[in-house]
């Protein structure tokens, strides 16, 4: 069973593409995220004018990792698995460059609420919080 949601990707516990640059080779990010596109390219059901050429896919892996090189494995390969099921959208005789960089950019966003409700405890009930405010402002020394 894989990952499904921004939380189960940004909370698992696997490499970041600027720590495989650190820990293995430094064009490894670059060479998996080519490997990540072409593997897209060849997926989507277009004709062969409409697929990426090698520099567009060069290209578009080095924007996505200067952009995104905090981003885990199982964040990128949750990206791409959506594009491939039209999450974001479909490719209309195309794979496009502009088009998966504008998906890892909504994939952010929805990180970004993700990390912030799940850091964001919930408010205390509005009855706890008037009890509350109603005890502070009960003059009435006790005896």
């Amino acid at each position: 069973m894989g990952v499904k949601t921004a939380m189960q990707a940004y909370q698992s516990n696997v490499l970041k593409l600027s720590e495989l640059a650190k820990f293995y080779k430094q064009d490894l990010p670059l060479l998996t995220i080519e490997a990540m596109i072409i593997v897209l390219n060849d997926f989507v059901n277009v004709r062969e004018e409409g697929k990426m050429s090698d520099r567009q896919i060069q290209e578009t892996a080095r924007l996505l990792y200067s952009d995104f090189y905090f981003y885990n494995l199982a964040e990128l390969t949750l990206v791409f698995n959506r594009l491939k099921t039209g999450h974001y959208g479909s490719f209309f005789g195309r794979v496009d460059g502009v088009e998966i960089l504008r998906a890892f950019r909504e994939y952010r966003k929805e990180r970004g609420d993700a990390v912030l409700k799940a850091e964001t405890p919930d408010p205390m009930p509005l009855m706890d919080r008037a009890k509350g405010i109603l005890k502070l402002l009960d003059t009435n020394p006790k005896e």
